[in-house]
C-alpha cells in the first residue's frame, strides 16, 4: 500500500519509538547488525562485508525481499541481481535475497551500467556487470517509493547483498540512480532530508531515522559540524560521501605528554567497521596498545589490554572536540572462529597511496548519536547516551535537544546548539569523550 503524509513544516511531531509508522515526517528503520556466517580472518574481521547493518526492503510487484545494507556514503540503491554462480558467496547472497526484474510487473529496464567502476581493473569484477532498473521500493514495510532507479549486480561474485544508500549527492558514480532521502521528501514520507542513526556495540543496533532523530539517545545540543567539499583527487565515487574537516588532532600520552597533528578531511563512513586514519597518528596508539604494527596478526589482542593502556586521540572539528581513550578502540571479535577474551583494534593507519581518503568507520561511530542532514549540508554530533526512546521529526527551523541528562555521559559544553535552519554560527564548542 502506497502511504502519503501530508507534512506540517515548522513543528516538533513526537511518537514513541516502538511501532513507529510513516507518520509525522520520520521512518523509523530497526537495523539488524549482520556478522559474515563463513570463517573470517582477522583483517576481514574488521572488513565492511563482514560486519554491517541490514535493513529489509522489499522491491517489486508481487514484492521481493531484500536485506540491503545501510551505506551512509552510497548513492541510492544497489542488489544483487542473481545468486548462484560463485559457491563462496551464494549462502550469504540467498539468505539476503536476490531481485529478478523479470517477476516484478513494475519493473523497467533503464540502462546498463557496465563495471563497477573503482574495479574495472580487478578480474574478480570482470563478470560482474550492473544494470539499471525502474521498480518500486519499500523500506521495513512502511513507505514506498514509486519508480525508483537503482543498479542490479549480474551476479554475487563481488557483493553478497545489496545496499541502502543514504548518500548526500550524485556526482557521476551512479549517474542514473534515485537518491532514497531525494524520493522519501519528495513524496511526503519525510519532512526533511536527514538521518539520526546510533550504532549498538551487541548484535542488534539501535535504530536509524529516516527525517528524524531518536531524542533519548543523546544528551544536550547537537553540534553542528559542516560537509565539506571532496579533495580534487577523489574519485566519483568517493565524492558521493560526507566529507567532514578535521581542524586538529592531539595525541594524549596519558602521562603528561600531548603531541599536536595537523588536520585532515575524513570521510564520516559508517557501513565500514573501521576507522582509517593518517599513519602518523595512529602509530604512537599502536605503540601505546604494544601492537606490532604491520608484522604479523597485529590487529588481534587480549581484551584484557584495555586496563593496561592510557592515553587517548582527540579530534578537533568545528564545534566540537572529541577524546577518545586508546583503550575504547578496542572491540570484542565477533564471528565462527572468534576466541573468548579476544579484541580487535578498530584503527588502522592508512596512507592511500599518497591521497586522503581517511574515514571515521562505525566503530567510531557507535559512540556518538549523528545526524546526518542533506538539505543543511551538515553532520550535527553529539555525546551518546541512552535514557529510553522518543522519535522526533527533524523539522526545518526547529531546535532538536538530547533528553538525556549530560552530566550522567561525562559531557562538558562550552556552548549551545544550532538549529538545523542555522548557518552553523550558533553551533558549540561541545567537548565530549567517547567510551
Amino acid at each position: 500500500m502506497k502511504i502519503t503524509i501530508p507534512i506540517s513544516l515548522g513543528v516538533l511531531h513526537v511518537w514513541a519509538a516502538h511501532g513507529a509508522k510513516a507518520e509525522g515526517g520520520f521512518l523509523s528503520l530497526p537495523l539488524t547488525r549482520q556478522i559474515a556466517s563463513s570463517p573470517t580472518s582477522a583483517s576481514s574481521a574488521i572488513g565492511p562485508d563482514s560486519i554491517g547493518y541490514l535493513v529489509d526492503v522489499d522491491v517489486g510487484t508481487p514484492k521481493q525481499r531484500l536485506q540491503l545494507a545501510v551505506d551512509i556514503g552510497g548513492y541510492g540503491a544497489r542488489v544483487v541481481g542473481f545468486c548462484g554462480r560463485h559457491r563462496n558467496t551464494d549462502s550469504e547472497c540467498e539468505k539476503r535475497g536476490a531481485y529478478t526484474a523479470s517477476l516484478s510487473s513494475t519493473s523497467v529496464y533503464v540502462a546498463e551500467g557496465g563495471y563497477v567502476p573503482e574495479e574495472d581493473s580487478n578480474p574478480r569484477y570482470w563478470e560482474d556487470g550492473y544494470y539499471y532498473y525502474a521498480d518500486d521500493l519499500t523500506i521495513a514495510a512502511q513507505g514506498t517509493l514509486d519508480n525508483v532507479t537503482f543498479f542490479a549486480w549480474n551476479s554475487s561474485k563481488a557483493y553478497k547483498h545489496g545496499y541502502l544508500g543514504l548518500g548526500p549527492g550524485n556526482r557521476g558514480s551512479n549517474p542514473y540512480a534515485t537518491g532514497i532521502l531525494d524520493g522519501l521528501a519528495s513524496q511526503g514520507l519525510i519532512e526533511s532530508r536527514a538521518f539520526g542513526v546510533t550504532f549498538d556495540g551487541s548484535l542488534d543496533a539501535e535504530s536509524l531515522v529516516l527525517g528524524g532523530v531518536d531524542s533519548k539517545k543523546f544528551s544536550g545540543a547537537l553540534a553542528r559540524v559542516p560537509v565539506v567539499d571532496a579533495p580534487p583527487e577523489a574519485t566519483p565515487w568517493e565524492q558521493d560521501k560526507y566529507w567532514l574537516s578535521v581542524n586538529s588532532a592531539t595525541l594524549d600520552s596519558g602521562n603528561g605528554s600531548r603531541t599536536a597533528v595537523d588536520g585532515f578531511t575524513v570521510i564520516a563512513q559508517g557501513d565500514m567497521v573501521n576507522t582509517l586514519l593518517p599513519i602518523d597518528i595512529v602509530e604512537p596508539m599502536l605503540e601505546a596498545l604494544s601492537l606490532d604494527w604491520p608484522y604479523g596478526n597485529w590487529r588481534v589482542v587480549p581484551c584484557s589490554r584495555k586496563d593496561e593502556v592510557n592515553g587517548s586521540l582527540e579530534l578537533e572539528f568545528s564545534g566540537f572536540t572529541a577524546s577518545i581513550a586508546y583503550a575504547d578502540l578496542l572491540a570484542p571479535r565477533m564471528g565462527p572462529d572468534a576466541k573468548e577474551g579476544e579484541c580487535y583494534i578498530t584503527v588502522e593507519p592508512w596512507d592511500y597511496k599518497g591521497r586522503t581518503p581517511w574515514r571515521l568507520g562505525s566503530a567510531f561511530l557507535r559512540s556518538v548519536y549523528a545526524v546526518f542532514d542533506q538539505d543543511n549540508e551538515a553532520v550535527w554530533l553529539a555525546k551518546r547516551a541512552d535514557c529510553g526512546s522518543e522519535l522526533v521529526a527533524f523539522s526545518k527551523g526547529e531546535d532538536v535537544r538530547g533528553q538525556c541528562d549530560g552530566s550522567e555521559s561525562g559531557e562538558t559544553s562550552s556552548g549551545g546548539g544550532g538549529s538545523p535552519n542555522n548557518d552553523g554560527s550558533g553551533s558549540g564548542g561541545n567537548i565530549f569523550s567517547l567510551s
